[in-house]
C-alpha cells in the first residue's frame, strides 16, 4: 500500500468492530477499476495496539469528520481543513 492510500481515507472510511477495525481504501494508483479495498485491522491488546491507536488519536485531534488523519504542524496544532483553507 502506497502511502497517499493511508493518509486518503476519512472518517467515515474507518468502522470500529469487535475484532478491531474495517478500513476502507476508496480508490489507490494500482486500482484501475476504482474498485476499492477493505483492510482489515486486528485489535492486539497490546501498548501500541493500532485500532486503540487510532481511537486514541481521533479522541485527542477532536476529529469527528473528513479526514481521519491530519497534517499536525510543528506547534502541534491539527489541520481540521484543508491546508488551502487555512489561512495565515
Amino acid at each position: 500500500m502506497r502511502r497517499s492510500g493511508i493518509v486518503a481515507p476519512d472518517v467515515v472510511d474507518l468502522q470500529i468492530v469487535a475484532e478491531g477495525a474495517r478500513l476502507t481504501i476508496r480508490r489507490s494508483k494500482t486500482d484501475h477499476e476504482a474498485a476499492g479495498e477493505v483492510i482489515g485491522v486486528v485489535r492486539t491488546g497490546s501498548a501500541i495496539c493500532p485500532v486503540a491507536e487510532v481511537q486514541r488519536w481521533l479522541a485527542a485531534a477532536g476529529i469527528t469528520n473528513a479526514r481521519l488523519f491530519r497534517r499536525v504542524d510543528l506547534h502541534a496544532v491539527s489541520a481540521r481543513h484543508s491546508p488551502a483553507s487555512r489561512r495565515r
